[in-house]
């Protein structure tokens, strides 16, 4: 059938929104390719509240997603667009790997001279093979997945000078930990 010209009108609108997203994305990507931070001094705490309060959970009600926020953490400086994206990234990794439901946390904490920001979940877990290549770039066990996400989370922490620890075992869950330097 040919396409009416609403059709058209609205294809149009959606493939200007899908091209501004992918430029955003692209940016994000080539600016932390640079290690071009934009610090700012940051409560982690509001961080994380504020992007959990944007993240849709919709059509999720199989999965229970809880915060513990350790309270009164120092402010640190961080690029507060790339550690988003760093939640965001593991959050939604958490979702995908409960399929069938289960938990979710999302935790800060004071690590001696740094900030711990972990995201843990009650999915299916990661075998030795998986945890081991987890970091690389390109690698991904998602038949549609890029195999960025813990890569980019990887390089963030390493911006910042921090780092992350992964904890995963099969039929388990697996814990993301994000280290972030104080001073």
């Amino acid at each position: 059938r040919a396409l009416q010209k609403e059709d058209l009108t609205h294809f149009s609108a959606l493939l200007v929104q899908q091209l501004d997203r992918l430029t955003h994305i692209i940016e994000r990507y080539q600016r932390l390719s640079r290690m071009e931070l934009e610090r700012q001094s940051m409560d982690l705490n509001e961080l994380v509240t504020k992007v959990l309060s944007l993240q849709s959970f919709a059509g999720a009600s199989s999965v229970t997603v809880t915060s513990t926020l350790e309270p009164n953490l120092p402010v640190v400086q961080l690029d507060p667009e790339l550690v988003s994206s760093v939640v965001e990234n593991l959050v939604k990794n958490a979702f995908e790997a409960m399929p069938s439901g289960g938990s979710i946390t999302i935790a800060t904490a004071r690590a001696g001279e740094h900030l711990s920001l972990s995201v843990t979940d009650t999915g299916h877990g990661m075998d030795p093979r998986t945890r081991e290549q987890a970091f690389e770039l390109f690698f991904t066990t998602k038949a549609t997945g890029s195999g960025l996400g813990l890569a980019f989370v990887k390089q963030i922490a390493r911006a910042h000078g921090g780092d992350v620890r992964l904890e995963s075992r099969e039929g388990q869950g697996t814990r993301v930990e994000l280290l972030l330097p104080v001073s």
